[in-house]
């Protein structure tokens, strides 16, 4: 009979795997799993593993030869940020979803140390008006 094992995620959110009692599957875990992150729960006879380990239970089991039932909520897909926008960040040493605020904060700060002014470069300080004006052109409303 084939070995199957349902996947889900618990009220603790800690990966849950449920299976009848078997062995391989018993070593399996043990094997791919450090202690500190798996967990027997007796009372409810399932394994309760941390979340960043689901990959490893995955291939585990099916190395194991397990069908695998996985009834984990789907993780929606992030976000793609445009590549003019990850590099002008990337340049104000910020985040994309940062505010406008954060935004003009950095550029402040990387200006005073970079103005030509104050013995900064030209070329940094282009770059920097450069990286703010595409900061704004993302994330200001138009009206």
């Amino acid at each position: 009979m084939a070995l199957v094992a349902l996947l889900l995620m618990g009220n603790d959110d800690r990966l849950v795997v449920r299976s009848p009692y078997n062995p391989d599957l018993v070593q399996a875990l043990k094997d791919a799993i450090p202690y500190e992150y798996r967990e027997w729960d007796a009372a409810a006879k399932v394994w309760r593993i941390d979340p960043d380990w689901g990959d490893v239970v995955l291939t585990s089991l099916e190395a194991i030869g397990a069908t695998i039932v996985d009834k984990r909520p789907a993780v929606p897909p992030s976000p793609t940020v445009a590549q003019a926008l990850q590099n002008a960040c990337r340049r104000l040493c910020i985040l994309p979803e940062a505010p406008i605020e954060v935004a003009e904060a950095a550029y402040k700060a990387l200006a005073r140390l970079h103005h030509p002014d104050v013995g900064g470069s030209t070329a940094v300080m282009q770059e920097l008006n450069e990286a703010i004006r595409t900061f704004k052109s993302f994330n200001e409303v138009p009206f």
